[in-house]
């Protein structure tokens, strides 16, 4: 038997129509009872809202331990659910959190307590209040709960320091005791050559690509040449880095000069000296990113069926080590006769 009357089949079988008609009713029953008890519920001493969840879990049995649930019946159940849980939440804030709470009379008892009747003085007759020295008992008492220093007072007023003489420091050098002129003189040392061999070879490569641009430019007939047919080679995508890196050299310089042309394609051509120095007043620097990767390089010979490469590919640097080494060079003029024949021993190799 349910508060609302009738017996409910909590088996789990199919109930019939009566017995759904009970069971909404109940629902329904159980729904006002949630809306017209709302202070009660929502009370934290009270355990109401424990028992309406308790019956709401009693009627939802029938209603979802058959096969087919039933949709009526379950709307109401999920309705009422809904309510008791927002009444569960109204009941968790107005829960109490605070078991220590501050009690002014209970203070001011304790306070009275604590300093004694000498700190107080009477108001009106009745009313007592806490005297100056009273304030200042209850500032020592409690000082050490603050984390703050003494404050620092000069027995004496404050200290007066006078004119301070400032003496200038002065740094003094050791004396030298060995006598300058006497020392060895210790010969330089050189250890790479490295440096000055890669800017020659960088010149040396430049200069053969310039020859290149002119011998294929005055070969054309003064036309401009596609800059693609011009640096890539391929048979190397090193090569074709490498002939990237000179021209950019030549662009820089004034002795050549890269465009567009009528299909929007890069061309080349040397820039002869005249036309050199009457754009040097009026010329401006243009710099742009040139990036070739293996890919593009493949399909650049592809679209424009490279066979052969117009600029010779540059042969292998065969330096002597021992040239590279550590060398002794007593005087200057010893120091440019040994670079002078490392640079056209240099020469030699690279021809």
């Amino acid at each position: 038997m349910l508060p609302g009357g009738g017996n409910l089949n909590l088996s789990g079988g199919d109930a019939s129509d009566l017995e759904k008609r009970q069971i909404r009713q109940n629902y329904r029953s159980l729904i006002e009872e949630l809306n017209a008890n709302k202070e009660d519920l929502i009370n934290p001493s009270s355990d109401a809202l424990d028992v309406q969840l308790s019956k709401a879990e009693l009627y939802s049995k029938p209603v979802f331990g058959s096969t087919n649930i039933r949709t009526r019946e379950a709307a109401l159940d999920s309705y009422a659910l809904n309510l008791i849980s927002g009444l569960g939440k109204q009941k968790a804030q107005a829960l109490n959190t605070e078991f220590i709470r501050f009690q002014p009379l209970e203070y001011t008892d304790k306070l009275k307590n604590s300093l004694g009747s000498e700190h107080l003085e009477s108001l009106d007759g009745e009313r007592m209040v806490v005297s100056r020295s009273g304030w200042i008992t209850m500032g020592q008492d409690c000082s050490y709960l603050f984390a703050r220093f003494t404050p620092l007072h000069l027995l004496y007023g404050s200290f007066d320091p006078g004119v301070v003489k400032m003496q200038r420091h002065i740094n003094r050098r050791p004396r030298d005791k060995e006598n300058s002129s006497e020392k060895a003189t210790v010969p330089k040392q050189i250890s790479k050559f490295g440096d000055i061999e890669k800017n020659e070879a960088t010149t040396e490569e430049v200069e053969r690509v310039l020859k290149c641009l002119r011998d294929y430019h005055n070969a054309e007939g003064k036309e401009p040449i596609c800059y693609f047919r011009f640096v890539v080679n391929p048979d190397s995508f090193g090569q074709t880095v490498e002939n990237i890196f000179h021209v950019s050299f030549l662009v820089r310089d004034g002795l050549a000069k890269v465009y567009l042309d009528g299909d929007n394609l890069p061309v080349i051509e040397p820039v002869g000296l005249e036309e050199n120095k009457s754009q040097e007043s009026t010329k401006r620097t243009r710099q742009c990113v040139i990036s070739i990767s293996p890919a593009e390089w493949r399909a650049i010979k592809k679209t424009f069926d490279l066979r052969t490469a117009m600029i010779p590919s540059r042969a292998p640097l065969e330096t002597n080590r021992s040239q590279i080494t550590a060398a002794t060079i007593p005087s200057p003029t010893t120091s440019s006769t040994t670079k002078t024949s490392s640079s056209s021993a240099t020469g030699r190799s690279r021809r």
